[in-house]
C-alpha cells in the first residue's frame, strides 16, 4: 500500500503493531460505510491508495479524532479508467 500512517499530530507507524486497545474508523464516501480496523496496518492495507487520495475515504481514531493520511510514495495511476 503506498499510504503510510496518519499523523493528526502523532505518528502510530506501519508496524502492524497495536497500540493498545485502538480502533480506527474509515468511512467509504462511494457506498457510505463505516470500516472498524484494529491496527493502522490493516487500515492501509484495505483502503487503495488512489480513492484516499482523491477524497474517497474520512479517518478518525477512537477518541473521534480526524486523521489525515499521509503517502510516502506517490500514488501511480495506470490510466485505465473503469
Amino acid at each position: 500500500m503506498l499510504m503510510s500512517a496518519f499523523d493528526p499530530k502523532r505518528t502510530f507507524g506501519r508496524t502492524g503493531r497495536k497500540l493498545g486497545d485502538r480502533m480506527y474508523f474509515a468511512l467509504s464516501a462511494d457506498d457510505l460505510m463505516l470500516y472498524v480496523f484494529p491496527t493502522i496496518t490493516a487500515l492501509t492495507d484495505y483502503c487503495e491508495g488512489c480513492d484516499v487520495e482523491s477524497g474517497g475515504w474520512l479517518f478518525w481514531d477512537q477518541s473521534g479524532a480526524p486523521l489525515q493520511p499521509r503517502f510516502t510514495e506517490p500514488v501511480h495511476r495506470s490510466g485505465r479508467v473503469a
